[in-house]
C-alpha cells in the first residue's frame, strides 16, 4: 500500500485556462444551460453536489474553519411532505400501491423525479413499505438533490441486498452525496471485500478518499481500477490529476505518456489525440517547463494543426505567458486558414474580439462564420454579445437572422411558426429576446410551447425568467420552483432563483438556491464565489472559508476566489494555510503585488508595522514600480511613524517615480498618496497618468472616477468609469461609480437602476441595497420593495453594520413598526457597533412608540453622551420632554 500524503509546501497547481472575455453576468447562465443538452446521471448523484467536507488548499486542513456550510431543510421539508401523504396512505389497497410503485418507475425514466417522489410519499408513509418503492424513492430524491433525505428510504432498501446490486451502490452514493465519505468508505470496505472485483464500487471508494483527502488511498483505488478495466481511460485521468497533487510529477508523465498509447491503442479520433498532446504540454505548464511546454505545443500545432483543442490551449498557453498580442495572432491564422473553420475557433476569436472591445470585429467574424459555416450558432452569439452591449435591437435582429438561417422563414413573416423550430433551439431564441427587453414577441414563442405536450419544463422556465425581468420575482420564484420538478438540476435556474428569492427578501432562501446551483456543479457559474461573498457579508467567515475551499478543489484558476480564500484563512487564524494561498497567487496566477500586500497587511496585524515595513522592504519591493497595492500599503505604515517618516517615504516614492518614468503603476500609487493627504488635483493629475500609460491597469480608471466623483466633475467622471466598464464588463467599482454619479447628478431614475444591475450582479453588496433603499425612503416611498432593500443592506452589511442599521430603522419607524425597528437597533447594538449615538437616539425613539418612557429617556441620554449626530438637537429636546412628563 502506498503511503502518500500531500506536500505541504507545494502550493495547489493552476490551469492556465484564464478566459480572455469578461465573465458573463448572472443573466446570461441561464441562456448557457438550456443550451446544453439536459441530461441526469442515470444513477445517484454525482457527489461534487453534495455538502464537502473541508478541502486542502496548499496542504493545509482548515480545522478551525466548524462544520460544513450546508443549508439543507430536510427536516422541515419532510414533516410538510408526509403529512399530507400519510392521510392518503389510509386510502391504499395493495393494487394501488403496486400502481404507484410501477408509475413512479416510468416517471424516474422520464425524469420527472419530484412527480415520482410526490407519488410515492403515501407509499413509505405505509407501516410495511415495499423495498421497490423505498429504492425509487431513494433514487428520484437524490436527482432532486436531497440526498439527506435518501438515505432513510435506501438504507432501509439495501438491508440484505446483494453487495454488488443497484439499491447498495445507490445507498453509498447517497452517504456520500450527504456529505459522510466516511460512512461511505466504512460501508465500500465492507462491501469490496465482499466482492472485491466490482469496479463501480472501487470507482466510487477512489472517490470518496479524495474528498477525505486520502490521495495515496485514492491511487491505489485507481490503481486496482485500471488492473480490472485497463482500457477505462477516465480512470488514467484521474491518477494523473492525483499523482500532480501528491507532486509525484515524473510518475505523473509517465502515466500520461501511457495515456496517450491506450487512446492509440484504441483508435482514438484525431480530436482525441490532439486533445491528450495538448493536455501532456499544459501539464509541463503547470510544472513551471514553460519552455518544455512551448516546444510541446508547437509541435501539437504541427500534428493538429486545426483541432480546436490544440489551437485553443496554445493560445491561452499563449496568454498565460503574457503574449496576448501573440495569442490574437494565432487564433487569427488558425481561423483564416481552415476556410470552412470550425465553429468553435471562429466563435473564440469573436469572444476575444469582444473581449478587447473589438466589438465591429466580433461582429463581422460571427456574420462570416453564420455564411461561411451555414449556420445559426453564430448569430446565437451575436445575440448574446449584443445584449451585454445593451444593443437590444441588434440582438433582436441577430435572433431572426438565426431563426430564418434555421427554418427559412423569420419571426412576423408570411408563414412563419415557431413550432417549426426544435424546443431546444425555441427555449434559447426565448431567453434571448427576454434579455433582449422583446417581451410581446417572446409570449407567442412560449405559446408554441405550451401546445407541445412533451415540453413541460422550457415554457415554465421562460415565464419564469420573463416574470423576473417584468419585476413580478415571487411569481417568477414560484414557477422555478415547479420547474424543478421536471429539471432539478439545472444550474441557470436554481442561480435565478436565488436571485427571485432575494428581491422579495427572503434571504436565506436566496441564498440556499445559490448554494443548490454551486453543488449541482461548482465550475459551471460564479455561484461559489458569489455565495462565499454573501456569507462574508454576513459574517460567516468559516462558512465562506468553506465554500471557497470547496470550489478550489475543483477548480484553482480563480485569483479573486484564491485570494479571498487566503484572507479568510488568515482571519480565522489558519495563517500557513493563508500564506500557502497566497504563493498560489504569485506564482501560479501571476498576482504578486496583491499576495504580497496581503501577506503584509497579515505581518502588521500580527507583528507590528515595523515588521510588515521590513516584510515589504525585504521583498525587493522598489524594483517593482507596478506594486501599487505594496507600494501604497508601504507608505501608510511609513507615514503613521510621524512626519518624519511620511517626509522620508515620500522622498523614495518621488526618487522611484522618476526612475520609473514608464510605470502606470507608480502614478496610481502617487494618486492614492496625493488623496490621503487631500489634494485632489494632483491625485486626479496622477491617476490621468496612470490611465495614459496603461489603460488596462483598471484599478487607475475606477480611481480617476472617484476622484473626479468626489470633486463634482460628473461627466468626466462618468466617462473615466465608462471607460473601465468597456474593458471589463461587470466590473462593480465602474458600475457603482456611474450609479454614485447619477445619484449626485439627481438622476434618480438612473442611479436607482444602476444600483439595481449592481446588486443583482453582486448580491453581497450592501452598499448598493443601503442606495436603493435610501432613494426609496427619501421619496416617501415606505413600501415593501424599499423595506427589502433596507433589509437587504442590514443583512449583507459588509462591516457598515451602524449605518444599515439606522437606515432599516428609519424605515421601520416611518412605517409605524416600533417594535421591528428596536429589533434591528438591538441586533446592531449586539454586533458591536454601539458606539454610534444614531442607534441609541432611534432606539429612544421606537421605545417612545412602544410607551416605554422611561428606558426611551435612557437611550436618548446614552446617545447625547456618546457624540454629535444630525438629531442632536432634536434629541435634546426630546428627553427635555421625556423628562418633563409631557407627550410629544
Amino acid at each position: 500500500m502506498r503511503n502518500h500524503s500531500k506536500p505541504s509546501a507545494n502550493p495547489v497547481s493552476m490551469r492556465i485556462f484564464h478566459s480572455q472575455a469578461a465573465r458573463a453576468d448572472a443573466e446570461s447562465w441561464f441562456s448557457f444551460f438550456f443550451r446544453a443538452a439536459r441530461s441526469d446521471r442515470s444513477v445517484g448523484v454525482d457527489p461534487r453536489t453534495g455538502c464537502r467536507k473541508l478541502a486542502v488548499v496548499v496542504g493545509a486542513l482548515l480545522t478551525a474553519m466548524g462544520p460544513v456550510a450546508c443549508s439543507v431543510d430536510s427536516a422541515k421539508e419532510q414533516a410538510e411532505s408526509l403529512g399530507g401523504a400519510a392521510k392518503i396512505a389510509r386510502e391504499l389497497t395493495p393494487g394501488r400501491i403496486a400502481s404507484r410503485i410501477e408509475q413512479a418507475g416510468g416517471l424516474i425514466e422520464a425524469q420527472q423525479y419530484q412527480a415520482a417522489v410526490d407519488l410515492l410519499q403515501p407509499v413509505v408513509s405505509l407501516q410495511n413499505v415495499p423495498s421497490s418503492a423505498l429504492e425509487r424513492y431513494g433514487r428520484a430524491l437524490l436527482m432532486t438533490e436531497k440526498p439527506s433525505l435518501a438515505l432513510w428510504p435506501l438504507a432501509r432498501a439495501a438491508e440484505g441486498a446483494p453487495p454488488e446490486s443497484e439499491v447498495t451502490f445507490l445507498h453509498i452514493r447517497a452517504l456520500l452525496a450527504g456529505g459522510d465519505p466516511a460512512a461511505a468508505i466504512r460501508e465500500l470496505d465492507r462491501l469490496i471485500a465482499l466482492v472485491p472485483e466490482v469496479p463501480r464500487l472501487i470507482r466510487l471508494r477512489a472517490q470518496a478518499h479524495r474528498r477525505q483527502l486520502a490521495y495515496g488511498k485514492a491511487l491505489d483505488d485507481l490503481d486496482l481500477l485500471i488492473e480490472l478495466v485497463p482500457d477505462e481511460l477516465a480512470a488514467r485521468e484521474a491518477r494523473i490529476e492525483l499523482l500532480r497533487e501528491l507532486d509525484l510529477v515524473q510518475e505523473a508523465r509517465e502515466t500520461i505518456a501511457e495515456l496517450g498509447l491506450r487512446i492509440a491503442a484504441q483508435g482514438g479520433t484525431l480530436a482525441a489525440r490532439g486533445r491528450h498532446c495538448a493536455s501532456a504540454a499544459l501539464f509541463e505548464h503547470q510544472q513551471g517547463e514553460a519552455e518544455r511546454a512551448r516546444r510541446m505545443l508547437l509541435e501539437c500545432l504541427e500534428a493538429y494543426p486545426f483541432e480546436p483543442d490544440v489551437v485553443l490551449p496554445w493560445v491561452l498557453f499563449l496568454d498565460a505567458e503574457g503574449d496576448a498580442a501573440e495569442a490574437t495572432a494565432a487564433l487569427e491564422e488558425a481561423v483564416s486558414g481552415l476556410g470552412q473553420a470550425k465553429l468553435r475557433l471562429r466563435v473564440a476569436l469573436a469572444d476575444r474580439y469582444a473581449a478587447s472591445g473589438r466589438r465591429e470585429d466580433a461582429a463581422r467574424e460571427l456574420d462570416q462564420a453564420a455564411q461561411d459555416l451555414d449556420s445559426h450558432q453564430p448569430l446565437l452569439s451575436l445575440a448574446d454579445h449584443r445584449v451585454a452591449w445593451s444593443d437590444f435591437e441588434g440582438a433582436r435582429e441577430a435572433v431572426n437572422r438565426a431563426v430564418e438561417r434555421q427554418v427559412g422563414r423569420a419571426p412576423g413573416s408570411s408563414g412563419f411558426s415557431w413550432s417549426a423550430i426544435s424546443a431546444d433551439y425555441r427555449f434559447a431564441f426565448g431567453d434571448i429576446l427576454i434579455r433582449a427587453g422583446q417581451f410581446d414577441e417572446v409570449e407567442e414563442l412560449i405559446e408554441s410551447l405550451e401546445e407541445d405536450s412533451g415540453e413541460a419544463v422550457f415554457p415554465l422556465l421562460l415565464r419564469a425568467r420573463l416574470a423576473l425581468e417584468q419585476g413580478a420575482p415571487a411569481e417568477a420564484l414560484s414557477l422555478f420552483e415547479e420547474s424543478f420538478r421536471f429539471w432539478p438540476s439545472n444550474v441557470g435556474a436554481r442561480y435565478l432563483a436565488g436571485r427571485a428569492a432575494m428581491e422579495i427578501g427572503e434571504f436565506d432562501r436566496g441564498m440556499s438556491f445559490y448554494q443548490d446551483a454551486f453543488r449541482a456543479d461548482p465550475t459551471a457559474s460564479d455561484a461559489g464565489r458569489v455565495l462565499a461573498r454573501m456569507q462574508v457579508a454576513h459574517g460567516g467567515v468559516g462558512a465562506a472559508a468553506d465554500s471557497l475551499s470547496t470550489l478550489l478543489g475543483q477548480t484553482s484558476d480563480d485569483p479573486e476566489a484564491v485570494r479571498l480564500f487566503a484572507n479568510l484563512a488568515s482571519r480565522i487564524g489558519a495563517f500557513e494555510v493563508a500564506e500557502g494561498a497566497r504563493l498560489q497567487l504569485a506564482e501560479q496566477l501571476g498576482r504578486v503585488d496583491q499576495a504580497l500586500a496581503d501577506q503584509a497587511a497579515e505581518v502588521w496585524a500580527r507583528q507590528g508595522r515595523e515588521a510588515a515595513i521590513a516584510h515589504l522592504e525585504n521583498a525587493s519591493l522598489f524594483e517593482q514600480p507596478d506594486y501599487h497595492e505594496s507600494l501604497f500599503l508601504w507608505f501608510r505604515l511609513k507615514a503613521e511613524g510621524g512626519e518624519v517618516d511620511r517626509a522620508a517615504a515620500l522622498e523614495r516614492l518621488g526618487a522611484l517615480r522618476t526612475a520609473a518614468s514608464d510605470s502606470a503603476g507608480i502614478e496610481l500609487v502617487w494618486a492614492r498618496v496625493h488623496r490621503s493627504m487631500g489634494d485632489p488635483d494632483k491625485a486626479i493629475a496622477a491617476s490621468n497618468q496612470a490611465v495614459d500609460r496603461d489603460p488596462k491597469l483598471l484599478e487607475a480608471g475606477i480611481e480617476l472616477g472617484r476622484l473626479l466623483l468626489e470633486k463634482g466633475e460628473w461627466p468626466e467622471a462618468e466617462s473615466a468609469f465608462q471607460r473601465v466598464l468597456d474593458a471589463e464588463r461587470g466590473r462593480l467599482g465602474a458600475a457603482m461609480g456611474l450609479a454614485d454619479v447619477a445619484a449626485a447628478a439627481g438622476r434618480r431614475d438612473e442611479a436607482e437602476g444602476r444600483y439595481r444591475k449592481a446588486l443583482v450582479e453582486h448580491p453581497w453588496h450592501g452598499r448598493a441595497a443601503r442606495a436603493l433603499a435610501r432613494i426609496g425612503f427619501e421619496r416617501g416611498d415606505l413600501g415593501d420593495q424599499t423595506l427589502v432593500w433596507a433589509r437587504w443592506a442590514a443583512r449583507f452589511n459588509e462591516g457598515e453594520t451602524a449605518g444599515a442599521a439606522t437606515l432599516l430603522a428609519g424605515i421601520r419607524l416611518a412605517r409605524g413598526e416600533p417594535s421591528e425597528a428596536a429589533t434591528a437597533l438591538a441586533v446592531a447594538m449586539e454586533s458591536g457597533t454601539g458606539a454610534d449615538p444614531r442607534l441609541y437616539y432611534l432606539m429612544g425613539r421606537a421605545l417612545i412608540e412602544l410607551d416605554d418612557r422611561a428606558r426611551a429617556a435612557l437611550a436618548i441620554e446614552d446617545a447625547l453622551r456618546l457624540g454629535d449626530f444630525p438629531e442632536a438637537h432634536e434629541a435634546r429636546e426630546l428627553l427635555t420632554q421625556l423628562r418633563s412628563g409631557v407627550d410629544r
